[in-house]
């Protein structure tokens, strides 16, 4: 409410309903701009109590996230049937003639009646083999430098090879890894 118009109506008795039915219009027009503001101010205090959940918020995998990034399809389209060509012989896994582990697998119990069948004589039935890499050990390579003195009296001293690069360090190997873990299968570096 501005305070000429107070002024104005404590100052004399000239036209007070007018000055009066001024400051009510007045009143309310505030009062329609505080009432506005107000939702304003409640739909903004709604959304930050109540934030949009994504993977980086909430327990949502990414792939029920919608935000997303969405990955386009380089390729174009080429008119073709999805699949092989007809007459196309196909190529699958083939098995081995010597694996690495053999794992018999021997039923203990009847499905049928629950009773214990593990002494009973058995029959082989078929083979099936299961590609897979084994378990990634840590391997630490120590390399010795020596030194000789030769019919001169010169010393001469071995160098470490290149990928030893200080007292301790990664083998490129290792280092190659884990830039492919890192940027092509999205593993963060902890």
């Amino acid at each position: 409410m501005e305070y000429r118009i107070l002024r104005k109506f404590f100052a004399g008795p000239k036209n007070e309903l007018q000055d009066l039915h001024i400051i009510i219009a007045e009143l309310f027009i505030k009062l329609e701009d505080l009432e506005r503001e107000n939702e304003e101010l409640k739909k903004h205090l709604k959304k930050s109590k109540n934030p949009k959940k994504n993977s980086s918020n909430s327990s949502i995998s990414l792939s029920q996230d919608e935000n997303r990034p969405k990955r386009k399809n380089l390729r174009g389209k080429t008119g073709c049937k999805l699949g092989g060509l007809k007459g196309r012989k196909g190529k699958t896994l083939q098995m081995v003639e010597s694996p690495d582990n053999i794992i018999e697998n021997f039923p203990n119990f009847c499905y049928c009646c629950g009773n214990d069948i593990l002494e009973l004589n058995s029959e082989f039935v078929g083979i099936w083999q299961v590609y897979g890499i084994s378990k990634i050990k840590m391997e630490v390579t120590e390399h010795l430098t020596f030194k000789k003195v030769s019919f001169c009296d010169f010393e001469t001293k071995s160098n470490f090879p290149v990928e030893a690069n200080a007292p301790v360090s990664y083998s490129n190997k290792i280092e190659s890894l884990i830039s492919y873990f890192h940027a092509h299968q999205y593993i963060p570096f902890k």
